[in-house]
């Protein structure tokens, strides 16, 4: 069993991750379904194993960047431009922080994104 560390399902029997947005860089941005342009026979993610129309489990090959359109993993776009170790990007599902770990949990309000400042303390951006 693959378990995905954000909604804690089997990977490859799940219908759908439960992570339904991305904070990143302080601003909220829906996820983007499984087209299935590049998907299995059985319509299923080749990656990461969600079917048609469900949302990629975090960390999937895949997995489209809702900012900009490119490949997530690579796109740069949760790059912390200071610091090359840190990466400015949270998972949210229902409201709820999943990922990552030290914030899981945090409920986002609308329109109220958690994000870190210059100190490294978590603040809210209204």
């Amino acid at each position: 069993m693959a378990e995905c560390e954000d909604c804690r399902r089997d990977m490859l029997e799940a219908a759908t991750c439960t992570v339904d947005a991305f904070i990143i860089r302080g601003e909220r941005f829906d996820r983007l379904r499984q087209a299935g342009a590049r998907a299995g026979r059985d319509g299923r993610c080749g990656d990461c194993g969600v079917q048609r129309q469900g949302f990629h489990h975090y960390g999937c090959d895949m997995e489209a960047c809702p900012r900009c359109g490119r490949q997530l993993l690579s796109c740069g776009c949760g790059d912390d431009p200071d610091d090359d170790e840190v990466v400015d990007i949270m998972a949210v599902a229902g409201g709820v922080v999943v990922h990552p770990a030290a914030l899981r949990g945090l409920h986002v309000a609308a329109g109220r994104f958690p994000f870190k400042d210059a100190d490294g303390l978590t603040r809210h951006r209204p």
